[in-house]
């Protein structure tokens, strides 16, 4: 990664975001450090950490995405939707979503990378997870429904966060939809009551560190892979 610049009246910087494959155009992304437009508006060390995970699978092609739907939540700059779009041109389509004051920065991101080389079919939509029921939720807009993937990095940052991200996630995941969960560890026994939660309705296992980006990785960093647990 390099290059940064303040550009437009937020002065937002912008980041290159480059890839091992030289064939693959880089990346574009204008974000906050400073996080002054709020959280999401920064780019988190997990999704660099999830994004380079995925670089590395297609890379290996332990991880088809062709005709894949994947949905990202808490999309914040899109970077790990963006990378899986760029990585992927066969995918069916890259959904991104985020809580309306986000939506600009991320159609910006969007823009910036969509019509710069061959990607997969982006969306923006706005979903705030406190308005996300399990029974009553309109989720006909994640077409097709559900997805294949769902995404997320750092999205569990505080315990207020817990039970509505976990009611968007059962809301949006399918029997079969994979999900990908990447944080960064700040007080792991409050996080561990969310992983006590996670696993009544996943299953998941940790990805280890092998099997990461050798580079992009750190020990206070985890990805998780889970998928939903039958109804009883």
């Amino acid at each position: 990664m390099h290059s940064s610049s303040d550009v437009g009246p937020a002065r937002w910087t912008e980041t290159c975001v480059e890839f091992t494959d030289p064939h693959l155009a880089a990346l574009t992304i204008y974000s906050d450090p400073c996080g002054t437009g709020g959280v999401g508006t920064t780019i988190w060390d997990s999704a660099h950490v999830l994004a380079r995970y995925f670089e590395r699978c297609v890379r290996e092609q332990t991880l088809d995405l062709t005709d894949k739907h994947v949905l990202e939540l808490g999309a914040g700059t899109g970077l790990v939707g963006l990378t899986i779009a760029r990585l992927a041109p066969g995918a069916r389509r890259v959904t991104l979503t985020d809580k309306r004051p986000i939506i600009p920065l991320l159609e910006r991101n969007v823009a910036a990378n969509a019509s710069s080389s061959a990607c997969a079919p982006l969306i923006v939509q706005e979903l705030d997870w406190s308005a996300v029921h399990n029974t009553d939720t309109d989720t006909t807009y994640i077409a097709p429904f559900p997805p294949d993937i769902v995404v997320a990095s750092d999205c569990i940052f505080v315990p207020e966060l817990y039970n509505i991200f976990l009611n968007a996630l059962n809301a949006v995941c399918g029997p079969e939809t994979q999900v990908y969960l990447a944080l960064e560890s700040r007080d792991f026994p409050t996080e561990a009551k969310f992983f006590a939660k996670f696993g009544d309705a996943f299953s998941f296992r940790d990805i280890k560190p092998h099997e990461l980006d050798s580079v992009w990785q750190s020990e206070d960093i985890f990805v998780f892979v889970a998928t939903k647990k039958p109804s009883v």
